[in-house]
């Protein structure tokens, strides 16, 4: 039975009640906080890359990473950066001219650490596909021998396209390889269904010699008794598996195959299976009859475990089931990803339930490929931008603890500090802080901060370009990151004292007549009363009495109270010279609560 989950308006196919041939979910599973998808977030490890394939480490504790490049290198990622030298560059052997050729596979051998020995899948120059083994340098672990290099098998090809491409050890010590349908379209050739053929096929071979192969008893067709059937075939009936991955915990294979035209699917087998599986194709795309278009034989076939048609994607990219321990939410979930479409989805098997499959994050990424390191973290490749993410699970942050102001303060300008939000094993660490605070008339300040910016050995602090009048005050701190919003902090709350807009000076001089065409003007400081608070500034304006009357100022200018008053009197002297004639003058008070009154004028006579 297939069923149909919406998922943001789009219809993501999953096989739900597809019980059978499926392993038991893992006990680790049981008490762990839900999982949530939209807390799935990607994080930048490196760039620079050309058309990454592969992310791939060699369990050698080296907590190195290993990253195919198409055209045929193989670099590593060592302490935070990329070595200078690939560790193995094959492009003069690598055809690469298809959109789907070039240097496809690598995997490390189990015993790597002691004998050396790695695995590599090309296309050649005759549109081939061809297994090889290197080994490493002898005399430096960030090199491979280029010398070395054994080809062990090569399967010939018409066409350039679908030719499979991963590689990987499993739990049995076999060395698993996936090979397309040959390529063209509709497999022209039958090639997934016939088992004369190696192509449409995940492959189990015995490496156990350092220069060949042979071909494991337990293979499912290794008794048969028709000499043509390929012994090598583990299972048949694939397009073109583009990624397929073991659950390193349980055993399990998990194969993305790229469809047709219709529907991009996700195989499983069980870790005990004995092989031979058939997944359809080209009887099958999918849970669709695609060779008949209908009325197809769908006996013995394996349906898949999961599903989209081409509204989703149009190339299936398969990866791997979470298994480290940074983010035990994420434990057991399959992430798995679309070339086309960005599209990142997870999907596991909830018994009695069954299967089911949810949208992760829909991205601008070209999902070419998903790796794992030594830890079971997991990572993703851009194709098209040469960037190498870090899958995470972030949780929003916890809630911020103010430290100050609060209660009575003085100063109009306060630092707000409050405690740094770590992470912890309910939230994750607050990557950006809201400062808000209210006035007594409601908002007067709101503004975000990056944690990186304002936090420094667990206290954050910021003191705002901003001067608060008077009276009562509260102040919240709201916590993000890219998990989400965390909580308001409770509020805190912090007084200061009352400020009046100040009262009109007191004029002193000069007045009256006077000789001195450059007088100092002299007028009371206005300190503060019952009526107003201090100035703190003053607007000295000065004008001649015209003959008619009327007024043309000569001099008008702010002064701040600090540099031109002494205790009870304030004093400047103008660099203006006054000539003979009838002038006016008055002062203007000012503080941050607002305007005074203009103060009385004050007349005098400059005589000529």
């Amino acid at each position: 039975m297939v069923a149909k989950i919406s998922l943001l308006s789009l219809i993501l196919i999953s096989l739900l009640s597809h019980t059978d041939n499926v392993s038991a979910i893992d006990s680790t599973r049981a008490g762990l906080a839900a999982f949530e998808a939209q807390h799935v977030k990607f994080l930048e490890v490196t760039s620079g890359l050309n058309q990454p394939l592969l992310i791939t480490n060699a369990s050698d504790g080296s907590g190195r990473l290993f990253i195919i490049q198409r055209a045929g290198q193989i670099l590593i990622h060592k302490n935070g950066a990329f070595l200078s030298t690939p560790f193995l560059n094959i492009q003069p052997i690598v055809n690469s001219s298809g959109s789907e050729q070039g240097l496809l596979g690598l995997a490390f051998h189990p015993d790597y650490e002691t004998n050396g020995r790695f695995y590599t899948l090309h296309t050649d120059q005759n549109n081939s596909i061809v297994l090889s083994v290197f080994t490493r340098s002898n005399t430096n672990p960030d090199q491979a021998d280029l010398n070395s290099r054994v080809p062990l098998l090569t399967i010939p090809k018409l066409y350039t396209n679908h030719n499979g491409g991963t590689l990987a050890f499993g739990p049995d010590g076999y060395l698993y390889w996936s090979t397309g349908d040959g390529g063209s379209g509709g497999d022209p050739d039958n090639n997934a269904q016939n088992l004369n053929s190696l192509l449409g096929k995940i492959l189990r071979l015995d490496v156990s010699s350092a220069s060949s192969y042979s071909i494991p008893a337990s293979n499912p067709f290794y008794s048969n008794p028709n000499p043509s059937i390929r012994k090598e075939i583990w299972a048949y009936g694939l397009r073109n598996p583009w990624r397929f991955s073991f659950d390193r915990l349980t055993g399990d294979i998990y194969t993305g195959d790229v469809g047709q035209s219709k529907r991009e699917e996700i195989d499983f087998q069980p870790a005990n299976s004995n092989g031979g599986e058939n997944y359809g194709w080209r009887v099958m795309e999918g849970s669709l009859c695609y060779n008949p278009s209908a009325g197809c034989n769908q006996s013995g076939k394996v349906a898949p475990v999961a599903e989209y048609d081409h509204t989703l994607g149009c190339s299936i990219t398969g990866g791997h089931v979470y298994r480290g321990t940074k983010y035990p939410q994420m434990n057991g979930y399959y992430f798995y990803g679309d070339f086309c479409s960005g599209m990142i989805y997870t999907l596991h098997n909830d018994p009695p339930n069954g299967w089911g499959s949810v949208l992760a994050a829909d991205t601008s990424y070209t999902v070419s490929s998903f790796g794992e390191d030594e830890q079971g973290e997991l990572y993703m490749a851009d194709y098209s931008t040469g960037k190498i993410y870090r899958i995470i699970y972030m949780l929003p942050p916890g809630r911020a603890t103010l430290v100050s102001p609060s209660g009575a303060i003085t100063n109009s300008q306060p630092t707000f500090s409050w405690n740094e939000v770590p992470g912890d094993s309910q939230s994750d660490a607050a990557t950006w802080y809201y400062l808000w605070v209210n006035g007594p008339s409601g908002n007067v300040f709101k503004m975000w901060y990056q944690a990186s910016s304002v936090c420094s050995g667990g206290t954050c602090s910021i003191t705002p370009d901003l001067t608060l009048a008077g009276g009562a005050h509260t102040w919240w701190v709201q916590t993000w990151n890219e998990g989400g919003y965390g909580p308001w902090s409770d509020g805190m709350s912090f007084s200061l004292p009352v400020v009046n807009a100040p009262v009109a000076a007191a004029l002193i001089s000069p007045a009256g007549n006077i000789t001195n065409a450059q007088p100092a003007y002299t007028w009371n400081a206005v300190l503060g009363n019952a009526q107003g608070d201090a100035a703190t500034w003053y607007y000295l304006w000065v004008s001649r009495v015209n003959n008619d009357g009327s007024f043309t100022t000569v001099h008008s200018k702010w002064y701040e109270s600090s540099v031109v008053c002494s205790g009870a009197a304030c004093s400047f002297t103008p660099a203006v010279t006054l000539s003979g004639g009838n002038y006016r003058w008055w002062i203007q008070t000012w503080n941050p609560v607002g305007y005074g009154p203009w103060s009385s004028a004050m007349n005098v006579t400059v005589s000529p």
